[in-house]
């Protein structure tokens, strides 16, 4: 792999981290600013996937969603809705609870990385470094129709507020795209999990 003091691949990820503080400012989280705090990164062991890619398994009913330029579609449930967008390509919410789950689907050039588990890692030290208190409840490959993911699924601290927040990685046709999903840092992780898995499941990529 290679360094990530080349100039090229700082660049790349100086993009990654505007998109990732327009993510969560959009959802809305307000990153707080950098300094010495007592910021603490934890593993679950149980938690981490076991050995080998998990293929998800789609959502079987709902409605579709596509890209605006029809590069990929994604089916939400049936008692989501399609909410503004602002910084992302796609977004959606539950329509029950009074605290939804959400998801924002986001895509970036990549100059430097071309591997999801890549691109993973990378967010993986932006986060821990501006974050407090992450945890990480599952961690490792996946596949999509085929196509090879990176899953992550971890709780942290954002401006004072907790949150468990998943994330899915795909790397295709030199562009990155990010599926970030929030919910209550209370909720039972397990349906958390389960929830965006049957959504990501239903990623399908077209032209582009």
């Amino acid at each position: 792999m290679a360094s990530f003091c080349q100039k090229g691949t700082v660049l790349v990820l100086n993009r990654r981290i505007l998109l990732l503080l327009t993510i969560l400012t959009a959802l809305p989280l307000i990153l707080a600013a950098c300094g010495d705090s007592n910021k603490q990164t934890f593993e679950k062991p149980d938690g981490t996937a076991a050995s080998g890619p998990v293929a998800l398994t789609p959502l079987s009913a709902g409605r579709d969603l596509s890209a605006p330029d029809g590069w990929y579609t994604i089916r939400i449930p049936i008692d989501w809705i399609e909410s503004p967008p602002l910084i992302a390509e796609l977004a959606a919410r539950e329509t029950t609870g009074a605290n939804p789950m959400s998801l924002r689907i986001t895509r970036e050039d990549l100059d430097s990385i071309t591997t999801a588990q890549a691109y993973l890692e990378a967010t993986r030290r932006d986060v821990n470094a501006r974050y407090e208190n992450v945890v990480t409840l599952s961690l490792g490959p996946v596949t999509i129709n085929n196509v090879p993911a990176s899953r992550w699924l971890y709780t942290a601290t954002v401006d004072g507020e907790p949150r468990m927040i998943y994330q899915i990685f795909i790397v295709q046709q030199q562009s990155g795209l990010v599926l970030t999903g929030l919910a209550p840092p209370d909720a039972d992780y397990q349906h958390v999990s389960h929830t965006f898995d049957e959504i990501a499941g239903t990623l399908s990529f077209g032209r582009g």
